[in-house]
């Protein structure tokens, strides 16, 4: 009796939230099999949204540390050919704009260009090191973006032709440490010299401007084989630096009359036009990349899953406080009886929420140090631990769903207690004709996310073997890819084709200019009949090229060796045929740099991802500067074959050997699709997880409470079957209405994501409907479990002491 009047009427605030927590600590160890799955669900769910979050606000401080990055624009460019768009946004353009933009149009202070990153040996002494990220850039660069140079002098590291600047590690690579990097002489695939003249820190994860290497811009002005003019070379991102007074608007308003001067005059009268415009640097991510319309999606779908699973953990903790509180109702209304007020009751519920938040909020930060190496391995995202704790949007983020997961947990508990008759009917969340929605709504939303998220799952899955095993038009099994870098390596190239050639176990040997995978480049040809240029693209290839690929020639032939009117021809697929027109192309001609007579047709096959359909192809036998790639079809031993090919190769190169298997790059090309159904699958598991051990709780939870019951209709004949179907049957209907209701919503969702391919399977039934059935059966199955165990008790136990 003193101790209830002292919690309703407390002598301080302090003391009464110290009793009141005392309390809570009492009712969560009172039943450790609910309080467990309660913490470990909403643990789970809090991890999640802040792993979410941490990845969200990664992606959206992408190159927010340049101190002029206010003022720092990207040039963009729009492609139209006869009225259509033939390309938007795209940033590669001639080297010319850059420097003509500065000199003819007001408030542009400075500007920068970059390369497109290439891959080259660096040879120093005796040791070669291949780095992937070398890019050539103008002498502003460190003007523009604020990389921290370690070694040199920011306005003079890349001002004069042949100087390189090495990032940090790439320097330690070469020379042990970055001190003695300055000054030394290194060559370009041991052919081109150049000088190192600064180290800078190795690049920020979070930026889209990447490189190993920077060489300085004007090296290229003493290449003769490079086209820095308006017309051709289309490879370089201009950077501009605005002034500070000047205005994005109204340079882009300067923007049309400067292109028609330059491009836009001469290109009228074939039909094409080339517009300009601004992209800012803190749009770059997420708004101008060639991938950021599938990253926002990602983004909005992740953000959609956090907070679904949040809402299963949030369910399952009410379901179970719903469910607990009805062996708890004497208590309250003994409590009333000696008059406790509804505030001091809601303020209880209020505690328990608070204290059960605060040890799952605990919980959660344990899980995410331990999770989050693997979340970055699925996400591909680079942020650290101690980065995702120290992120000030993180830790506002988890402030505040604390304060929401207390408040309105507690609210919602507070609010059903105070109007639930506590003497006659209390509800609980599985029983009871007259509740057959009230609590079981919340039941069923659960169903319904991990219904909706294994039916997309199983989607993509299906989506994704499809585009893995679709005739690509070329058999891509047992072949081997050899890069062949570097210019004494090309020079040699005839000779290390012509000795893999003589091994046993070859079949065939071609040299490419490019892997007909990831797609090809595109250049300007005028077909025969046509005054204007249209892109096509374009793969240099040898006479061998069509046995190795094992492709097939429609009409013509295909080049003979030693035949110049066939080195100087062309080899079209049927898609640039059709495309323009020709039933019989053989004998026509194509100009680029001369006329070019057409020898044959190849059937098509796809050289890109089946997110793009195949598109006009020519395939010339002379290469601009010398094959890239050697190509070699085995029968079988790969590793006897990549040991011999590497005895060949140092006998001939004096730059590393490398290899790698074509069909490997091929199911590279959707590694972001696997590993976003990898991360949905993760999730679909994470989901129907918790719901199912909120389902188990609850069950649990019913069984006992019907124990009598169960065992006098166990004395009056029923069988094990019967009691099944008595406790379950409500459960397994709930389950079905939530897969009627997921079924529209996974297909519209799967359709949308199947947009991004041109060649995608069709939605049918079935698979959407595989996310309901799993989840019929994984809920049977734990159901039954539970109520067997339950119906094989001895009922003279349960019954004895009535």
């Amino acid at each position: 009796m003193k101790r209830i009047k002292e919690i309703r009427n407390p002598r301080t605030s302090l003391y009464g939230l110290s009793e009141y927590l005392k309390i809570a600590g009492r009712i969560l160890l009172r039943n450790k099999l609910i309080s467990g799955i309660n913490l470990i669900s909403l643990s789970t769910g809090i991890c999640t949204v802040l792993l979410i979050t941490a990845f969200i606000s990664n992606e959206y401080n992408f190159d927010t540390f340049h101190e002029k990055g206010s003022r720092i624009f990207r040039a963009g460019f729009d492609y139209m050919s006869q009225g259509k768009l033939d390309g938007q946004g795209v940033s590669e353009f001639s080297a010319s704009f850059g420097p003509d933009a500065k000199a003819e149009l007001p408030g542009i202070e400075e500007f920068c260009r970059l390369t497109n990153s290439d891959e080259s040996y660096i040879n120093y002494k005796n040791q070669s090191l291949k780095v992937k990220g070398m890019v050539y850039a103008d002498s502003t660069f460190f003007k523009l973006f604020s990389f921290k140079l370690l070694r040199g002098t920011p306005s003079s590291v890349l001002r004069e032709p042949g100087n390189i600047v090495l990032t940090a590690t790439t320097a330690t690579k070469i020379f042990g440490n970055i001190d003695k990097a300055v000054g030394k002489i290194v060559k370009l695939d041991d052919k081109k010299t150049v000088i190192v003249t600064g180290v800078v820190e190795d690049i920020p994860a979070n930026t889209d401007i990447r490189y190993e290497s920077l060489i300085s811009f004007s090296t290229l002005n003493t290449d003769s084989t490079i086209f820095l003019g308006w017309r051709g070379g289309y490879r370089y991102t201009t950077w501009l630096l605005l002034d500070k007074a000047a205005n994005k608007e109204d340079l882009e308003k300067a923007l049309p009359a400067f292109m028609w001067r330059h491009l836009n005059k001469q290109d009228a009268a074939f039909g094409d036009k080339t517009e300009a415009g601004l992209q800012p640097l803190s749009e770059i991510h997420l708004n101008h990349n060639s991938d950021s319309a599938v990253l926002k999606r990602n983004i909005r779908i992740f953000c959609t899953i956090a907070l679904l699973i949040l809402v299963i953990s949030c369910v399952n903790y009410i379901n179970f406080s719903m469910a607990q509180s009805v062996t708890r109702f004497k208590e309250i209304g003994i409590r009333r009886v000696l008059g406790a007020e509804n505030m001091q009751l809601r303020i209880r519920w209020f505690t328990e929420a608070l204290l059960t938040t605060g040890i799952a909020f605990v919980i959660a930060a344990a899980l995410i140090f331990s999770l989050s190496p693997l979340f970055r391995q699925f996400t591909g995202n680079h942020f650290s631990v101690p980065a995702i704790f120290n992120n000030s949007v993180l830790l506002l983020a988890s402030a505040i769903l604390f304060v929401l997961l207390a408040a309105g947990t507690g609210f919602y508990l507070s609010f059903y207690h105070s109007g639930a008759n506590i003497l006659s009917n209390p509800v609980f969340p599985l029983s009871g004709i007259g509740n057959r929605f009230r609590g079981r709504w919340l039941i069923m939303l659960q169903f319904i996310v991990s219904i909706t998220l294994i039916s997309c799952t199983f989607v993509m899955y299906m989506q994704i073997r499809f585009v893995k095993t679709r005739p690509t038009g070329f058999d891509r099994e047992k072949v081997l890819i050899v890069p062949l870098t570097g210019h004494k390596t090309n020079e040699v190239s005839a000779v290390i084709k012509h000795s893999i050639s003589n091994l046993s176990n070859v079949s065939s040997v071609s040299a490419i200019s490019e892997v007909p995978v990831e797609g090809i480049t595109r250049n300007g040809f005028t077909p025969e009949g046509q005054t204007q240029a249209m892109m096509i693209h374009q793969l240099d290839a040898d006479e061998d090229f069509l046995k190795t690929f094992q492709l097939h020639l429609l009409s013509g032939h295909y080049f003979r060796q030693g035949t110049n009117m066939d080195q100087d021809g062309y080899i079209i697929n049927e898609t640039l045929a059709k495309t323009l027109g020709w039933k019989d192309p053989v004998g026509k001609t194509i100009n680029r740099d001369g006329s070019h007579k057409i020898i044959g047709v190849v059937k098509d096959f796809h050289f890109a991802s089946l997110r793009e359909r195949i598109g006009p192809l020519i395939i010339t036998n002379q290469p601009w500067q010398g094959y890239d790639y050697l190509v070699v079809r085995y029968t079988s031993n790969p590793s006897l074959l990549i040991s011999e090919i590497e005895s060949i190769w140092k006998n001939n190169s004096p730059l590393p050997f490398e290899y790698w298997f074509l069909d490997s790059q091929f199911d590279w090309m959707y590694k972001g699709e696997q590993r976003f159904m990898t991360m949905l699958a993760a999730f679909s598991a994470i989901s129907i997880a918790l719901s199912l051990s909120g389902v188990f709780g609850l069950v649990s939870l019913s069984i006992q409470r019907r124990l009598k019951e169960i065992s006098i209709r166990k004395v009056l004949g029923a069988s094990v079957t019967e009691i099944v179907k008595l406790t379950s049957s409500s459960l397994l209907l709930l389950v079905l209405i939530a897969s009627l209701i997921a079924f529209p919503a996974g297909s519209y969702l799967m359709s949308v994501w199947l947009q991004d391919f041109a060649y995608r399977i069709s939605v049918s039934w079935w698979m959407i409907a595989s996310g309901g059935f799993v989840v019929l059966l994984v809920t049977f199955l734990t159901v039954s479990t539970r109520v067997i165990k339950a119906a094989f008790i001895n009922p003279a136990e349960i019954l004895r002491n009535e």
